[in-house]
């Protein structure tokens, strides 16, 4: 993906988060990144890889893929909210807008519910554009491995 603007990997457990809290960081995502993206995926979609096409379906230029927007959702969970110990579980997201790069994304991530039995938190992602306009939202579910270990310990005994 793009360059992240700040680097940083939270380890929050269960415990320390709380409904309410939020994150947000920003990814410069280039056509470069849609290159790299085409080649990982194999969505070689002339949407994403074709100025003329693109142009001609109404678009400025060519439009990222939406799992890109939806692969830099789980480098939010993965590295931020919650972190290094979540296990993304699942994903929903519905696209309101293309991303047209380059551009500076936000991904912006609130948590909504914590099931402490589960050992899962449930976070509702929005992503944007640097102009503020809405690309897409998601409701991400994540489990806290560190309790999830706890727990299946507790089973096993």
């Amino acid at each position: 993906m793009g360059e992240v603007m700040e680097v940083r990997i939270a380890k929050f457990t269960l415990s320390d988060l709380a409904v309410g809290q939020k994150d947000k960081i920003e990814v410069d995502v280039s056509i470069d990144d849609i290159n790299k993206f085409a080649k990982i995926s194999g969505d070689y979609s002339p949407i994403h890889m074709d100025n003329a096409f693109a142009k001609a379906q109404g678009f400025n230029s060519r439009i990222a893929h939406g799992m890109l927007i939806g692969a830099l959702v789980s480098g939010f969970i993965g590295n931020r909210l919650p972190g290094r110990l979540g296990i993304l579980q699942s994903v929903d997201i519905g696209f309101r807008k293309p991303l047209e790069p380059p551009d500076t994304v936000q991904i912006s991530g609130e948590v909504i519910n914590i099931s402490k039995s589960m050992g899962q938190v449930v976070i509702k992602i929005v992503i944007s554009d640097s102009k503020g306009s809405k690309l897409a939202i998601a409701k991400v579910k994540s489990i806290i491995r560190d309790n999830f270990l706890k727990a299946k310990m507790k089973s096993e005994k």
